[in-house]
């Protein structure tokens, strides 16, 4: 390997690492439960997109991230190690299994590869860390045995929602094949599908709901919009319209707005997690049938 080759992975681990750890230190901001099982976890899915477009080799980034981002939080070392090597074999797990089972699985185009990484990478691979995660934080007095299933739970909802939102919007815009044709016309509808989903979803999550409309569901509200951008621009559509819903309805909620708002903020964010799943869910199978459609 020329010395080219090697400062160049080395700059990708040091990037990995750095947004790792940033990603990481917001989403434990995010009323932790124990102090490190938050569910806002988007680094899951920053792992897991960098592996599959990267290739296995940038794991020691994750590990690097991972560790720094718990440190900083209050975590003793030997802690903080063992919660990094779960961070990290839930990406490595995830990403392996997936490269062997999908045929595109850069893109998620493909309705049949969108169901293996909803399952493969989004489910299974997640227990991997949270079981890790939750055991070294038991067994080191940071968390409560008594308390392990529901500590255990946040863990995994947080990475599950981190890897169905992040991890498809990366993969899918790193394809440019992924794109919509920049027609103008095309252009204007995109813009009018951004407008309106970013509209739905502040008004959804943006405040207290108003008195005419309490009993319609407020939170569903977001579909017809996302409905419109995965029936029109496919994988791109829905996965970008999925990641403008998670942002604008976890913002709300931490600030107490919306449906989900709750007096303990990690009691909302497990209810408007458990809404978002299925959100994301939804869109990446429609937006990728609609891609192997086309």
């Amino acid at each position: 390997m020329s010395t080219r080759s090697v400062a160049l992975r080395v700059l990708q681990i040091a990037v990995l690492a750095f947004i790792y750890a940033g990603a990481a230190r917001l989403g434990l901001r995010m009323d932790a439960v124990s102090g490190f099982a938050t569910l806002v976890w988007p680094p899951s899915g920053v792992a897991v997109a960098a592996l599959l477009l990267f290739g296995p080799r940038l794991w020691p980034g994750v590990a690097l991230g991972a560790f720094l981002a718990n440190v900083l939080t209050g975590a003793p070392p030997l802690v903080a190690a063992a919660i990094a090597c779960g961070n990290t074999l839930e990406a490595v797990v995830g990403a392996r299994l997936f490269r062997g089972s999908a045929v595109s699985y850069r893109s998620l185009t493909r309705l049949t590869d969108a169901v293996r990484f909803i399952l493969v990478v989004a489910v299974l691979s997640t227990t991997v860390s949270a079981t890790i995660g939750v055991a070294a934080l038991s067994a080191s007095g940071l968390a409560p045995w008594a308390e392990f299933i529901g500590t255990w739970r946040a863990w995994w909802i947080g990475d599950l929602i981190g890897i169905l939102v992040v991890a498809p919007l990366v993969l899918v815009w790193a394809q440019k094949t992924a794109r919509p044709l920049p027609r103008r016309l095309l252009t204007v509808e995109a813009a009018g599908a951004v407008a309106a989903v970013s509209l739905a979803s502040a008004f959804v999550f943006g405040g207290d709901p108003p008195s005419p409309l309490p009993l319609i569901g407020q939170p569903y509200l977001v579909f017809p919009p996302l409905l419109w951008a995965a029936l029109r621009f496919g994988s791109v559509g829905a996965v970008s319209g999925t990641f403008v819903v998670s942002a604008i309805a976890v913002a709300g909620t931490a600030f107490g707005h919306g449906p989900f708002a709750a007096d303990v903020l990690h009691e909302g964010l497990l209810r408007l997690q458990v809404f978002m799943s299925t959100v994301a869910i939804t869109m990446l199978l429609l937006g990728a049938a609609m891609s192997e459609r086309t």
